[in-house]
């Protein structure tokens, strides 16, 4: 009975705090980060609670207020967040790290904790007992959310909710059990194909660059075409090329070893694209376009890492995912290159590809120059309506330029043929 009344009681409480404090009373959020090994707790804390918690004066100056109570509102956080097995073997907790945000016009202090799984224990099912301002003020909420979780596919851009922390409700079993590293890896392999898919600079920077892979060059001149060996072989030490670098600033960059402002990066990507584009009109580099291909690779991968960046996953899950990532961008970019090859090699020796290379690289310069001046010195670029058009209707673009390379090869098939006719008497 006595459980009964207690349970009315804070009840009660509960509904009153939240009919009168609606407005006054911000929920706090809890967003967790699954590895393998290791689970990295995020709380979003709002100053007025926390403060009536811990019975210190963080209202007042709150961004001071963190430095200055670092280490009592560390160790409360620490105290109040624990993490076991189903079994009750408890995770072994790190230091809380802290830092002031200004959330929606309302102050907040954000806590990062990490917490290591026992030895030999997967993450993949466990209990959080949280009960950080909800024991002293009941009228708390703080809602729970799986942030990241590679096996079951949460990179952080979508999160899924595991429940609802509140007074003499602080215990949430968390399981994930349902995920697998195979899920998780085509999740992100998928995020690759999507992320050239989408990225018009990317691709443009790579196809301008095959538009020369059959050319022959002499004296700084385009004199001719390869043979379609030669021309292959061209494309392969492009593609290769090209991987190579993105691969490695991609591993680099998402590992957190080679950290790079992203505007300059940006600008460098336009800029690669305009000296592919120069080249293609008049041979700068002719026969080492594999060199090129590479080093400007380099500046793409750290594109690339970017999209990575917010993973902040353990060794193992980040390794997987740098892989997958890898993986599905170069079965894109190898989509893409099979779709267009064939054609740019049947039009190769028809006098209208001298036409395609110069106007597409014409083209693809001017895009370069607007997406440069957009990037470095944030000038409104009047052409994203251009790129948008050509992402938007590739397939398209790849139609059109196979019936333009069959009608050549037709014509040029027919005039050969028509050479083997005997001449027509006279009289």
């Amino acid at each position: 009975m006595q459980k009964v009344l207690s349970g009315l009681v804070a009840m009660l409480l509960l509904l009153m705090g939240m009919t009168s404090h609606a407005h006054d009373v911000p929920a706090s959020t809890v967003l967790l980060d699954i590895g393998s090994r290791q689970i990295g707790v995020e709380m979003q804390l709002p100053v007025s609670q926390l403060e009536t918690a811990l019975e210190l004066p963080l209202a007042k100056e709150p961004e001071a207020a963190v430095a200055r109570y670092a280490k009592e509102i560390a160790a409360y956080i620490e105290h109040h967040v624990q993490i076991t097995t189903l079994d009750g073997q408890p995770y072994v907790e790190g230091t809380a790290r802290l830092e002031y945000r200004r959330i929606k016009g309302s102050d907040w202090i954000v806590a990062h904790l990490d917490l290591q799984a026992p030895a030999d224990v997967a993450t993949t099912v466990f209990l959080l007992d949280y009960d950080v301002i909800i024991t002293p003020v009941v009228t708390h909420l703080a809602f729970v959310s799986v942030r990241r979780d590679f096996r079951n596919a949460l990179f952080g851009d979508n999160t899924q909710m595991i429940g609802l922390a509140q007074f003499q409700q602080v215990h949430l079993k968390v399981d994930g059990s349902d995920g697998s590293w195979v899920r998780g890896f085509g999740k992100v392999f998928h995020l690759g194909v999507q992320h050239i898919a989408a990225g018009t600079d990317h691709v443009l920077f790579l196809l301008v660059l095959l538009l020369a892979a059959p050319m022959v060059a002499l004296s700084a001149r385009w004199i001719g075409t390869a043979s379609v060996k030669q021309s292959l072989w061209n494309t392969l030490k492009i593609v290769s090329g090209f991987t190579l670098g993105h691969s490695l600033t991609l591993a680099l960059g998402a590992l957190g070893i080679v950290v790079l402002p992203s505007k300059p990066i940006e600008v460098l990507i336009a800029g690669s694209i305009l000296v592919s584009a120069a080249h293609a009109i008049r041979p700068l580099f002719a026969g080492r376009e594999h060199y090129i291909a590479a080093a400007f690779g380099l500046v793409h991968g750290l594109a690339f890492a970017g999209a990575l960046a917010g993973f902040n996953y353990d060794a193992r899950a980040l390794g997987l995912g740098v892989l997958g990532f890898n993986l599905g961008v170069e079965a894109m970019q190898l989509v893409i290159v099979a779709a267009v090859l064939p054609w740019l090699l049947l039009m190769r020796t028809s006098h209208l590809y001298r036409y395609l290379r110069v106007g597409a690289a014409i083209v693809a310069g001017i895009l370069a120059i607007a997406w440069a001046l957009e990037r470095a010195i944030d000038l409104a670029n009047p052409l994203t309506r251009v790129s948008d058009l050509l992402t938007e209707h590739t397939a398209l673009g790849i139609a059109v330029l196979a019936s333009v390379s069959i009608m050549c090869r037709a014509r040029d098939i027919g005039r050969w043929y028509s050479r083997l006719l005997p001449a027509p008497r006279l009289g």
